[in-house]
This record gives C-alpha cells, structure tokens and sequence, in this order.
C-alpha cells in the first residue's frame, strides 16, 4: 500500500465514500432525527462533527489525490454546499 503525505489513496477512497454517503442520507436524517433517543442522537452528531474532520482531512490532501479521486471530492464538495442547512441542524443538536 503506497503511502501518500500521511494518508493512503486506499484511505482516501474508503474516507470519500464515506463522506459521499453520508451527506446522500442527510436529508433523511434530519427529517427522522427528532424522532430517535437522545443517545442515538448524540451518537450522530458526535460521529457527524468527526466525518466533518474527515473531509478537512480529504480538502488537506486533494493534490496528492488520484483524477478519479478529485473528481470524487469535486462531487463532495457539491453534496457539502447542498446540505449545509441540514449538517447545521445536526450540528445546532448539541447539548
């Protein structure tokens, strides 16, 4: 596994899908997210603040990435701008 500036591409990958697809389902979440106990609540939003660190971890990294994997953080990037208002509503939950 070739290591690049401290994250591997493998990392980047597994990290990009992740954030993809957790900004997908947001919109989801917010709608139910009222709905669940308070420790399936906080358990988003802490995991939710981390995935945030983990895109500033791809944004640190994006010139050491692949094309296929720009691309990817471009489509990110868009998924971010989209859901702003809902990853403030998780974010505004915290106690």
């Amino acid at each position: 596994m070739a290591k690049v500036g401290g994250a591997t591409r493998e990392r980047m990958d597994l990290l990009l899908t992740q954030a993809l697809g957790a900004y997908e389902e947001l919109p989801e979440v917010v709608r139910e997210i009222h709905d669940w106990d308070d420790a399936e609540r906080m358990s988003y939003v802490y995991d939710w603040f981390l995935l945030e660190q983990r895109v500033e971890e791809l944004e640190r990294n994006s010139a050491k990435m692949t094309q296929e994997q720009r691309r990817r953080l471009e489509d990110l990037r868009d998924a971010v701008r989209s859901h702003r208002d809902d990853a403030e509503v998780v974010k505004s939950l915290v106690v």
